[in-house]
This record gives C-alpha cells, structure tokens and sequence, in this order.
C-alpha cells in the first residue's frame, strides 16, 4: 500500500505540479503590469513554447517513462498489485460479507425510513426502537459469524500459499524496480523517489537478500 501510495503522490505532486509551478514562474518572471492594468511579458512565442517544451520533458524525465528497463519493471510490479487486489476482491466474495452487510444496511434503512413520516405517534416511535434494537443485535451476530468465517477463511493452507506467492513475487518485483531506479538516476526527484520507498530499509534489505545467494554461487 505504502508503495503504491507514494508513487501517486510522486507522480502527482513531486513530478506534475512542481514543474508545473516552475514553468509558471518562468512564463510570469518577466510579466509586467502596465499602467492600464493589462500584464505584459518579454517573452516571444518562441520562448513560450520553449519553456512549454521544457516543462513537457522534465515531466517525462521524471515520470519514469523515458527508461524502457525502469519503465518495464514499474509495470511489472503494478501488474502483480492488480492481479494480488483481483485475488483479494474474489477472496472477500466467497466470504460473502460485502452481500450480507448490504442486505443488513437495506433492512436497517427500510426500517427507519418507515417510521420517519410527520406526526409519528409513541406506538410508531416504539416501534422503531424495537426494530432499531433487532437489527443492532443482529448486526453483532453476523460480526460475530463473519469474523469467525473470515478466521477460518485465511488460516487454510490455500490462503496462506497464495499471501506467501504475492509477497515473495512482490518483493522481487519492488527489488528489481528499485534497483534499476538507484543505477538510472542518484540526483533529483528520482532519487527522492527511491528513499521514500525505502523509507524502513525493507527493500535493501531485500536486495541485500537476492544478492547474497549470487555472490556465493560465484565464489
């Protein structure tokens, strides 16, 4: 989540709007305002499209997508975050939970929508408290069944395997992207890039990892 998060934020932020900002100032660093209130500027239409060009490659540059490897290893790791988010969603569609809390919110809405008219007398009010008091015990009841199935769910053998395939395949998958993020570039917002995404050490210490059985099959 951590890295996924961070690359938007990256790419939305450190990248887009910075350089955006920067070609702003550089199109209004000459601007005037005369004395009739209009703004003027020293730049030609050939300076405009300049900085305009400007801009559109550092954007580029820094978006990754002018490195076909380092290009090629961020897709490959998004692939393995959407394929592990598809296995997720089908896991909690076995489990049924999303369905059932759903038919719980209708029938707790329906129940209250019922009761809310103008005039409502004290039996109606009655009412709706008991049916409001149903539903909170059953609402506790299914917690209490989902929980236990959802406990059920994740400690069998199949679960387990698929979480332990994910992370070892993502692991690699973040390790080679950082690798080839650390050797293209060691300045800018790249290489901001690479320490907020390691910000705990977890991706060091997993190149240390993958390194460490190569250098001793080749002594």
């Amino acid at each position: 989540a951590h890295c996924l998060q961070y690359l938007s934020c990256y790419l939305s932020f450190d990248v887009v709007e910075s350089h955006w900002i920067e070609m702003q100032s550089a199109l209004l660093g000459t601007s005037k305002v005369t004395a009739n209130g209009t703004v003027s500027s020293d730049h030609t239409v050939d300076d405009i499209l300049r900085i305009h060009d400007e801009f559109l490659q550092r954007t580029i540059d820094a978006s990754l997508l002018t490195s076909t490897h380092l290009l090629a290893s961020l897709m490959k790791l998004l692939k393995t975050c959407a394929l592990f988010a598809e296995q997720i969603t089908q896991f909690m569609k076995t489990t049924g939970i999303v369905e059932e809390n759903m038919d719980l919110a209708a029938e707790r809405q329906t129940a209250v929508q019922a009761n809310l008219n103008v005039g409502v007398v004290s039996k109606d009010k009655r009412s709706l408290h008991q049916s409001l008091t149903r539903l909170r015990e059953e609402t506790v009841s299914l917690t209490l069944r989902q929980s236990y199935r959802v406990d059920r769910e994740v400690s069998s053998p199949a679960y387990q395997q698929m979480i332990h395939q994910f992370g070892e395949v993502f692991t690699t998958d973040l390790a080679d992207f950082m690798t080839h993020l650390n050797s293209h570039t060691a300045t800018g917002v790249m290489a901001n890039l690479g320490v907020r995404l390691d910000y705990n050490g977890f991706v060091a210490a997993s190149i240390a990892a993958r390194s460490t059985p190569t250098a001793a099959r080749m002594r």
